[in-house]
């Protein structure tokens, strides 16, 4: 035997050692005083002690009980040691320590020998979960097999006529080898002998008063409110498993019981004896139906966490093989139809939906493209009206006087046109983004070269950029800088080399001097006209402006509400 240890109260069965293998000698049988080897005390209770013992005749370990000192010629706890060996020989059941014998020494002392059991007690299991140790072992859905077998065996002895009267997790024994043992039947009771077969078999050997003394002990934590006054039944030992099973589910997390589970506590352990289950096994039915679906979510659980693992390592190539996204996506919906919260598959998720790659999947980059041609029809359609607007000017041309009709007749053309290219874009039966783009950057070339002909304002200019900037590609901003700069500076200055056109200004004593080609400027109303083309220019900078701060601004609520959408599909830690 490498490692034994004593137990607390009455728990003096178990032995905590590894299983020895089979050594049978080859000798003799021997007599009754030669036939246990003490090896050591196991433990001490409030009526006996168990003592490790080899029984030679058989080549086996067993546990030894004697009555302890000074109470073994005691008339009354002789009765109940009698009456606990008996009791526990004849309830022969699995989950019940087996007697293999009942006698008396040639000195006078009582001993049964029993089974030699292994493992550790239910307490235990329980004190470790509390600490913070989690091992398969003890999972919650084995500990209730086992809480469930328990169940059972307490309800084997009820058929007999027995109760057991001390129910705790530490009177439960956990083997090493899947073994649930109920221990200690030493303050059990048998009812009427006229009640069950069992009364008929065995001889209690107590009377009446022993009994009732009897009736009151037990723990307190696990006694129903009647087992308090004295009633023992076996529905009071229904009240006990109840207990039990609390202090499992509480082990492994109070906040995290399934509301079957805790239904199933709560009855078992009702004050009130009529709320109870009525029988132990009935407990253990209630509990199997619970099982029996726990065992397949468990195997859900598995399953979906295998998915999401495999989704995650998917994911992560995703940069380099845009189609390990489809297969990542794939496995998060597996992982999810078996376990809706398994945290590492929404987490998955939320990467997955909110890590852009640098380069998109063609379908992913096709939706985008079909996103960026409406949201240009949409910018084309929202600036027909303003480009429209720009023929209000021709009352002030006109206003100032028109000093070349030709060019005066090539604006308002050109204005026309440019809102004709906006509207016809705008309105595609079947948008695509070439269309789109090249109607932004003719009407900008149109719209710079009428500002030429005004004689040019910068202000208006710089709104025309920040409109095509905000529609078009990047891939052709380069081309729009140039016909930017071709139609704005370049082809002024090159025609104004050739002597086809007029120089648009001059210097004159350090100013500079416009140099008007369409219309003239009369001082007085030329300032009227600067004043209204300038808050002109400025309205117009401010709704330009505001249009893209309104687009900027509906994205950025669409991802911020899609971002704390997601993370609700998390649930929080706990």
């Amino acid at each position: 035997m490498t490692d034994t240890h004593a137990l607390d109260g009455e728990n003096l069965t178990k032995v905590n050692d590894d299983e020895q293998p089979v050594d049978v000698e080859d000798t003799p049988l021997v007599s009754d005083a030669e036939r246990f080897d003490s090896i050591g005390l196991l433990g001490k209770g409030g009526m006996g002690e168990v003592r490790l013992m080899r029984d030679r005749r058989i080549s086996r370990y067993v546990a030894y009980k004697v009555l302890r000192a000074g109470v073994e010629n005691d008339p009354g706890y002789r009765a109940r040691f009698l009456l606990e060996a008996r009791v526990q020989g004849q309830l022969e059941h699995p989950a019940i320590v087996p007697v293999h014998d009942l006698g008396e020494t040639a000195g006078g002392e009582l001993y049964f020998a029993m089974k030699c059991v292994r493992g550790r007690t239910l307490r235990q299991a329980i004190d470790s979960l509390a600490a913070g140790v989690r091992t398969p072992q003890y999972s919650r859905r084995r500990l209730l097999t086992a809480f469930s077998s328990v169940c059972l065996a307490v309800d084997f002895a009820h058929a007999r006529g027995v109760v057991h009267r001390d129910l705790k997790p530490e009177n439960v024994m956990l083997g090493q080898f899947g073994e649930v043992y109920v221990l200690d039947w030493g303050i059990a009771k048998v009812m009427h002998r006229g009640e069950t077969p069992l009364a008929d078999t065995i001889d209690v050997g107590i009377g009446t008063n022993a009994t009732k003394a009897g009736s009151t002990l037990g723990t307190p934590k696990y006694m129903s409110p009647e087992r308090q006054l004295g009633v023992a039944n076996p529905q009071t030992d229904v009240f006990a498993l109840g207990v039990i099973l609390g202090e499992i589910l509480a082990a492994h997390s109070e906040h995290d019981v399934p509301p079957e589970l805790e239904t199933i506590q709560m009855r078992a352990s009702a004050l009130d004896a009529g709320g109870r289950y009525p029988t132990a096994r009935a407990l253990h039915e209630a509990l199997e139906q619970f099982l029996d679906g726990d065992r397949d979510l468990e195997t859900r659980k598995r399953v979906s966490e295998e998915h999401a693992r495999r989704a995650a390592e998917v994911l992560a190539r995703a940069d380099h093989d845009p189609a390990s996204r489809t297969i990542a996506g794939q496995e998060i919906g597996r992982a999810l139809g078996l376990d809706p919260d398994n945290r590492l598959a929404l987490h998955t998720l939320m990467r997955m939906l909110t890590d852009v790659p640098a380069v998109l999947p063609p379908a992913a980059k096709a939706e985008m493209d079909r996103r960026w041609t409406d949201r240009q029809r949409r910018q084309l359609r929202r600036a027909t009206l303003p480009t429209a607007m720009m023929l209000l000017a021709v009352p002030l041309i006109l206003w100032l006087g028109v000093r070349n009709w030709p060019l005066f007749g090539a604006y308002v053309g050109l204005v026309l046109l440019a809102t004709a290219l906006q509207y016809v874009s705008a309105n595609l039966t079947r948008p695509t983004a070439g269309p789109a783009q090249f109607a932004t950057v003719a009407a900008s070339a149109v719209l710079m070269t009428s500002f030429g002909l005004l004689g040019g304002v910068p202000a208006a200019l710089a709104i025309i950029a920040l409109g095509w900037r905000m529609n078009v590609d990047k891939a052709i901003h380069g081309l729009l800088i140039l016909v930017f700069i071709g139609l704005w500076l370049v082809a002024p200055f090159v025609l104004e080399r050739l002597g086809l056109q007029s120089p648009m200004y001059e210097v004159r004593d350090g100013a500079i001097v416009l140099l008007p080609k369409m219309n003239a400027f009369p001082p007085g109303r030329t300032f009227v006209a600067m004043v209204l083309t300038t808050f002109g220019a400025i309205g117009a900078a401010v709704i330009w402006g505001r249009l893209f701060i309104n687009e900027l601004r509906r994205a950025e609520h669409k991802l911020s509400f899609q971002a704390w959408q997601l993370q609700q599909l998390v649930p929080p830690e706990r």
